[in-house]
């Protein structure tokens, strides 16, 4: 996420209501996990060595894992003061066309930091060099132990005046692995782009962004990511693994 636009989305975190119905159909639609398309070939999950994977501060002595061919251990970085940033990272090599993503993950927080951007994130970026484009994902805060569902929109410079940033409360953190789910539908009459997240095949959250940016039309890197921005907290043994993750492009499952 694009500095610029952190302290902006502190003052416009929205909690939403999450939803639970039987709206969960929709994802069900496109079929259990291991039946979706991906890049890397129809029923494939997406192994570890289609990513780059790196952690920001080396001397902090902890590093990035596979945990096996499909499952990858980020771990949050503890502070030091010869690292100008602790992040640890995985990023896909490939940008996919998509409107849905689906991964089984463990988001193990706390509340114990002071800043909301503390934070372990699994997210779609259309942009991974300014991070200044177009992202939405499941973010968990370590400052309030809160999974939220986000959307970022870098080139709206209107309705927030320097890009646009939305939170949806999904859930309290539970340091528990489930199946995470998202997706993405633009209208076209009426420019807006529907976003939904599913944890366990239930809804937990939707956004409806009315803007000119066609969500569903752009090619997104898929990242995995713990970012850390000061001292005088305790990391301890807070970790993200993401794992079992597949890609569904436009057109659904025969898509090439």
């Amino acid at each position: 996420m694009n500095r610029k636009l952190l302290s902006l989305a502190l003052a416009v975190l929205v909690v939403a209501t999450a939803l639970v119905s039987d709206a969960a159909c929709a994802w069900r639609a496109y079929g259990v996990p291991n039946q979706l398309a991906t890049g890397e070939g129809e029923g494939a999950y997406l192994p570890v060595t289609v990513f780059n994977t790196r952690a920001t501060c080396p001397d902090a002595g902890v590093s990035t894992s596979a945990l096996n061919a499909y499952t990858i251990h980020l771990p949050v970085i503890p502070y030091s003061s010869n690292c100008w940033q602790m992040n640890s990272d995985a990023i896909s090599k490939n940008a996919y066309r998509l409107v849905q993503l689906t991964f089984v993950g463990t988001f193990n927080g706390a509340a114990v930091a002071p800043y909301s951007f503390d934070e372990e994130v699994v997210f779609l970026a259309s942009d991974i060099v300014n991070w200044g484009g177009q992202e939405f994902g499941f973010r968990l805060s370590l400052s309030d132990n809160v999974l939220y569902g986000y959307v970022q929109d870098g080139s709206n410079t209107v309705t927030q005046g320097k890009g646009f940033f939305m939170n949806v409360r999904l859930a309290s953190g539970d340091a528990t692995q489930h199946t995470y789910a998202m997706q993405v539908a633009y209208t076209k009459s009426n420019e807006t782009n529907t976003f939904t997240w599913f944890i366990d095949g239930k809804v937990a959250g939707t956004y409806v962004y009315r803007w000119q940016t066609n969500f569903e039309s752009l090619s997104y890197s898929l990242v995995g990511t713990t970012h850390r921005w000061e001292s005088g907290w305790s990391s301890g043994s807070l970790y993200l693994e993401i794992g079992n993750i597949a890609i569904l492009p436009l057109g659904g499952l025969n898509s090439p």
